[in-house]
């Protein structure tokens, strides 16, 4: 189904836009990022899926943290992990941040614990099975690919600061 949405994500930036004005150089560069990484979005979701972080498994969560890191660090995104309280049987937060010299401020938000343990992804055609692949993995992984084509097509939001 994930992969299904952002397939259609990607069919709604290219298709529908046009249909109420010509895109704009800057539009088609980001649709052509759109483009270029949806390839890898099933094998991500994927190795995602396959790390079990029920929200009993504290280490689990951790380590789907640090693979969200990584993805957002190598979009210059400043990160760090924030820890719960220990009493409350949660594991933390993770946090990346963007400051750019122009434009308003936007929140993109997920959560990193799914209801059930992952590690059953499976594939059927373009649907994808499997614990957190449409809540919250795959969510979090169409903000990581949408900030990456929005990163790597639109040249004044060149991350350049720290937290």
């Amino acid at each position: 189904m994930l992969l299904r949405f952002l397939s259609g994500w990607t069919t709604l930036i290219a298709v529908a836009a046009p249909t109420f004005a010509a895109l704009s150089p800057v539009e088609e560069k980001i649709v052509a990022a759109v483009r270029a990484q949806s390839g890898n979005f099933a094998r991500d979701l994927e190795q995602a899926v396959q790390i079990d972080s029920a929200t009993e498994n504290l280490a689990g969560i951790r380590k789907i943290a640090d693979v969200f890191n990584t993805q957002l660090a190598a979009l210059g995104l400043v990160t760090k992990f924030i820890e719960s309280p220990a009493p409350n049987g949660r594991t933390g937060h993770l946090v990346a941040e963007h400051r750019g010299t122009k434009g308003q401020r936007l929140l993109l938000i997920g959560h990193l614990d799914t209801v059930l343990p992952g590690g059953n992804f499976r594939r059927a055609g373009d649907q994808a099975f499997g614990s957190g692949t449409s809540d919250i993995k795959g969510g979090d992984l169409v903000i990581i690919y949408a900030l990456r084509a929005l990163l790597t097509s639109v040249p004044w939001l060149t991350p350049r600061s720290s937290l």
